[in-house]
């Protein structure tokens, strides 16, 4: 598996060099929107970016259909996907005396996201059913 997710990687791994503001990174597998991570600072990307680039390379792998070209989803899809996922149906809870983790489960998306007490939300996951 990790040879076949080499090529992914490859073609991915520089994709935010030079664009020191980024702060979120969403994925799609043969043309349709699969994962979207969104951190609260470009640092925190900049740090576990390279994991959600992992776990996509294996879950492309997984699913790459080789004959068929696919085109990347609309920026507007993107922002009308995430929106629809923070309108879920919430539920929270305490992790810990300063961390609260809240899921938001819509009809095609869950999000997950980690709130600090003294910083306010520095992840939010969003993940398609």
């Amino acid at each position: 598996m990790a040879k076949s997710t080499d090529e992914f990687k490859k073609k991915l791994a520089s994709i935010l060099d030079g664009k020191p503001d980024v702060v979120g990174v969403a994925f799609a597998i043969n043309g349709e929107l699969s994962t979207a991570d969104v951190y609260s600072s470009p640092a925190l990307l900049s740090n576990y970016g390279r994991s959600c680039l992992n776990a996509t390379s294996v879950e492309a792998v997984a699913k790459t259909d080789p004959p068929k070209a696919f085109t990347a989803p609309a920026e507007e899809d993107l922002k009308n996907a995430i929106a629809a996922a923070h309108a879920g149906k919430e539920s929270s809870r305490v992790v810990n005396n300063r961390t609260t983790w809240t899921t938001k489960d819509s009809d095609k998306l869950l999000m997950f996201e980690t709130v600090d007490s003294q910083k306010g939300w520095v992840h939010r996951s969003y993940i398609v059913k």
